[in-house]
């Protein structure tokens, strides 16, 4: 049973999993190492509707108790990025990985819940973005 103490932990997770997700799927590494950050819950957040989307999802909205948020983010490699700026619309590797990538994330998540959940802790989850 992995038991996760911390921020560094967490990142260690996210890290293996994403190696172990590669190697599983044996698709194309179009990612680079995650960020992942904690942050604690409070009136800080309450700006985010109007700064970002009217309809913008608060920590208290998903899970009315709780007392910190987990963020990842999971950039793509350079390579990726410099073959999508060419030209007006998506270039096919970019779908795929968009697709991957919120594949990805949904499973990083439901990773992240599951060990929490064995360690006591309450989760809730928004989904990764919408696919093309």
């Amino acid at each position: 049973m992995n038991t996760v103490t911390g921020v560094q932990q967490l990142r260690s997770l996210v890290r293996e999993f994403m190696r172990s997700y590669r190697d599983q799927s044996r698709i194309r590494n179009w990612w680079r190492d995650p960020l992942l950050v904690t942050a604690r819950i409070d009136e800080r957040f309450n700006i985010l509707p109007r700064i970002a989307s009217e309809e913008h999802i608060l920590p208290q909205n998903l899970l009315p108790e709780a007392k910190t948020l987990i963020v990842f983010f999971v950039p793509f490699v350079k390579e990726l990025v410099e073959e999508n700026i060419t030209g007006p619309f998506p270039c096919r590797n970019w779908g795929l990985a968009y697709e991957a990538t919120n594949e990805l994330i949904g499973q990083i998540c439901e990773r992240i819940k599951s060990i929490l959940a064995v360690q006591g802790y309450m989760c809730a989850l928004t989904p990764a973005t919408h696919n093309f």
